[in-house]
């Protein structure tokens, strides 16, 4: 959740542009939905400061992703930037596995689990990469990162609906309010573009 929190504050800095007051109130009402439904989820684990300085290098990460994609929309389509990014990590990502290559049992991964990595592939990864910089392109970095605030609660969601799974009441607040944080985000920029001009005066009269 770290991410649109970057992405909005470094927007604004650098374009020197502050913040309307509802997407201020936007911002703030779904970080603090963010810690509510995060407080649900119990603490595990001997390394839990490194796990959350790693999540929040890793959110540093995605903003610069999304602002420096930017620029480059106004040139390429969404597909192609989206293709040069993953091929960019897809090379990052190989360079530091290729040690562990030797040591995989390939004759153990049975077909579902190459049908996991053909959905993950396409679905979460491809299509999901895709939306999100046409978004970019068409509202923006700070309001595209913004909505995900959502992806917690769409998980959430789903997991009760698909999985069976239990949501606590502290869980459901939170996404309730990162819900209300990301449309309040959305509704800043459309109310501040829809609000009309003032008249011009007529200095002769």
């Amino acid at each position: 959740m770290a991410a649109p929190i970057f992405t909005v504050v470094v927007t604004a800095l650098l374009s020197r542009k502050r913040l309307s007051r509802i997407r201020t109130v936007g911002l703030s009402v779904a970080i603090a939905g963010a810690g509510v439904f995060f407080l649900g989820i119990p603490a595990t684990g001997s390394h839990r400061l490194l796990g959350d300085l790693v999540f929040l290098a890793a959110a540093a990460c995605w903003a610069s992703y999304t602002m420096l994609g930017a620029p480059l929309l106004s040139r390429l389509a969404a597909p192609t930037v989206t293709v040069y990014a993953t091929a960019a990590g897809t090379l990052a990502l190989g360079l530091i596995a290729a040690a562990e290559l030797s040591d995989v049992r390939w004759s153990e991964l049975d077909l579902g689990f190459w049908l996991n990595q053909a959905y993950l592939g396409a679905l979460p990864t491809a299509l999901a990469y895709v939306l999100y910089y046409r978004a970019v392109s068409q509202v923006g970095p700070a309001i595209a990162a913004a909505a995900m605030f959502l992806v917690p609660a769409f998980g959430l969601s789903c997991a009760w609906m698909l999985l069976g799974e239990s949501i606590s009441l502290t869980q459901s607040l939170g996404a309730a309010l990162m819900f209300v944080g990301a449309w309040l985000n959305s509704r800043g920029d459309a109310t501040r573009e829809t609000t009309p001009a003032p008249e011009p005066v007529d200095v002769r009269s």
